[in-house]
């Protein structure tokens, strides 16, 4: 083991501003033990200490069938901009039977409206790969009955309100608020490329056919009112003015249009397909975890 000694310290006293220290000598083998275990217990406390990774998670691919073309829409129906569906036990018992890949296949397939009025619809096959051709064809088990438990009921929320005002050029035009864009038909949507924007299904869409001015649908940009320039000897605008964009293609999914409207809320979806790309930050699509 080590040794100590104390240096200039055993032959002549010590005076007060003289001070004696104490070396620890260690031999090469205790050196070369220490280095050993600080090698073998230093990555081990680096992974105690680093959160746990979720594993990735398995989003089954599309494959896009021929599109067939379909009739004109008559593009009969309004927009309703507040819609609410109330959906009961038999409508989740429905929910959770139709997970078969044909079902879902069927559901996902989607219609594309062009801007010069015409459509047409798009089959898909969907390829699960962790997932066998046996249980494709397995029937449905039924659903076992849940016993009610004990409902909680919050009564309090508890920290500070983190809740602001987002009105005004501070926050209005800066990312992620700039991803908000405007639809002509009354409704809101949000970029998630630089050509697609994504929005509501009943924006567009009733469920039975297209609402008045889908066809020539646009997207409106939030802009800075110095962009737009003013006249000289005037004031700029304090109010940002939009900047509209026409849309190129709209894609409804089939599971939206061919309802009902408890079964398509899950399908109220559309993606819109701009014309010319944007030039702003958009939100990035991703994966939720299951709860």
């Amino acid at each position: 083991m080590g040794q100590k000694r104390r240096l200039g310290c055993e032959h002549r006293p010590l005076t007060s501003d003289q001070k004696c220290f104490a070396i620890t000598m260690t031999t090469p083998w205790e050196t070369s033990l220490l280095t050993h275990l600080l090698l073998v217990l230093l990555p081990l406390a680096l992974s105690l200490l680093q959160p746990p990774q979720r594993q990735p998670l398995h989003v089954p691919a599309l494959l896009p069938h021929a599109p067939t073309p379909l009739a004109r829409s008559r593009f009969s129906a309004r927009a309703e901009l507040d819609l609410t569906s109330h959906c009961n036990a038999s409508c989740f018992r429905w929910r959770e039977l139709e997970t078969r890949r044909e079902q879902l296949a069927d559901r996902l397939a989607f219609e594309t409206l062009y801007a010069d009025g015409s459509r047409t619809l798009t089959t898909v096959d969907v390829e699960a790969e962790d997932e066998p051709e046996a249980d494709a064809a397995r029937p449905a088990r039924p659903l076992a009955k849940r016993r009610p438990g004990p409902r909680r009921v919050r009564r309090q929320i508890y920290g500070a309100d983190g809740r602001f005002n987002i009105q005004g050029d501070d926050f209005l035009l800066d990312y992620p608020f700039s991803t908000a864009v405007k639809i002509s038909t009354g409704c809101t949507g949000v970029l998630v490329s630089k050509h697609h924007v994504l929005t509501a299904a009943h924006c567009v869409h009733d469920g039975k056919d297209y609402v008045k001015g889908a066809r020539k649908l646009r997207v409106g940009f939030l802009m800075p009112p110095s962009v737009n320039g003013t006249r000289a000897g005037r004031a700029p605008a304090k109010k940002p003015l939009v900047r509209w964009a026409r849309v190129k293609r709209t894609r409804v999914p089939k599971g939206w249009i061919q309802g009902p409207l408890e079964l398509a809320m899950d399908f109220d979806y559309a993606l819109l397909e701009l014309r010319w790309p944007h030039r702003r930050p958009f939100m990035r699509l991703s994966v939720a975890p299951s709860s």
